[in-house]
């Protein structure tokens, strides 16, 4: 566990950063971006309770780490500093770009199945993915009430289904900004007796 608690308030393109407990080294070293090979940094010699980063791209996620150094000159605070606090921040969070790839069907009994879906990508979720939306429509085209999962969940076990009908599961993502496309399953069909042997794998993924 790291020592500090990072902060980090969006101010549109900028974003002020504060910490939590108070520390007051020689100098902080901050580094920030949206991968190794796009990492700034910047070295802040003044106390302060808080400093602004700026030139942040909506919809991408940065990573912003602190770290504190108690010797100043550039060469020399690497084998002096220590990390402080890492948090991860989006100046402005969108819709996921994408629904979840992979959505399978498994274990189709009379009145149940299980679905399993793979993860929205990283890339493709453009906020921090809070979780999952599921439902279903039968043949007649009645969609059930939508079940909120969340965004750990990767598989979900649906029951109260009729025997002899013909289903189809939509899936979503959403973030603090709102729900993305919906990913549909291909259509499966409940037996009148035991379980379907075959599985209804694939889907076509709805992009916005």
């Amino acid at each position: 566990d790291l020592p500090g608690q990072i902060h980090v308030k969006s101010q549109g393109t900028n974003a002020v950063v504060t910490w939590t407990p108070e520390y007051n080294p020689k100098c902080f070293v901050v580094d920030w971006g949206t991968s190794k090979e796009n990492m700034h940094m910047k070295i802040i010699t003044t106390a302060t309770g808080n400093f602004t980063l700026d030139n942040f791209q909506p919809y991408k996620l940065y990573k912003i780490m602190v770290h504190a150094s108690d010797v100043c000159q550039c060469e020399s605070f690497v084998r002096h500093e220590t990390t402080f606090g890492v948090t991860h921040f989006y100046s402005i969070e969108g819709v996921p770009r994408t629904g979840p790839a992979n959505v399978t069907i498994l274990n189709i009994t009379k009145h149940s199945a299980l679905v399993k879906w793979t993860e929205i990508a990283a890339e493709d979720r453009l906020g921090f993915l809070q979780g999952y939306r599921i439902s279903y429509t039968d043949s007649s085209r009645k969609k059930s009430p939508a079940v909120t999962l969340n965004a750990s969940i990767t598989s979900y076990h649906l029951t109260g289904l009729k025997e002899k009908t013909t289903y189809r599961v939509q899936i979503s993502g959403f973030t603090n900004a709102g729900e993305g496309p919906l990913t549909l399953s291909q259509p499966f069909s409940t037996p009148k007796y035991g379980t379907v042997e075959p599985l209804c794998i694939c889907i076509t993924q709805h992009e916005s």
